[in-house]
């Protein structure tokens, strides 16, 4: 991690290591519940053999079945709806951290602060 408290790039290529930098680790940092997810596929899985064996057994009928795989997909959907808001936090992260590295330099640079809310890291 840069010390953005005293980040004072020599050159485009040094800011840009930077952000690179900065925004790969605000990716990599963990999202709520996305762990869950496999657990949940997991499960989603089971159940759906266990369906399955329930209709080829003749234990529910094909119309009960296919409720009960349309109740899955509409779980899919949201599951899918919740990884594309975690993507979104994560890009909102990324670019967040993007944006207090090139606040660092300009004020490191100029002494002025162009992006308020710059917090010395620590």
């Amino acid at each position: 991690m840069t010390d953005l408290s005293s980040f004072n790039p020599a050159n485009a290529n040094d800011l840009f290591r930077t952000i690179v930098q900065e925004g790969g680790q605000a990716l990599g940092r963990p999202i709520d519940n996305v762990q869950s997810l496999s657990g949940h596929l997991r499960r989603l899985a089971e159940d759906s053999l266990k369906t399955a064996a329930a209709l080829a057994e003749g234990r529910i009928d094909a119309e009960t079945a296919r409720e009960v795989f349309e109740g899955r997909k509409e779980v899919l959907l949201q599951m899918r709806e919740f990884v594309e808001l975690s993507a979104l936090q994560a890009a909102q992260r990324a670019a967040d951290a993007i944006f207090r590295v090139i606040g660092w330099a300009i004020f490191n640079r100029t002494g002025i602060n162009v992006a308020p809310g710059l917090v010395r890291p620590g």
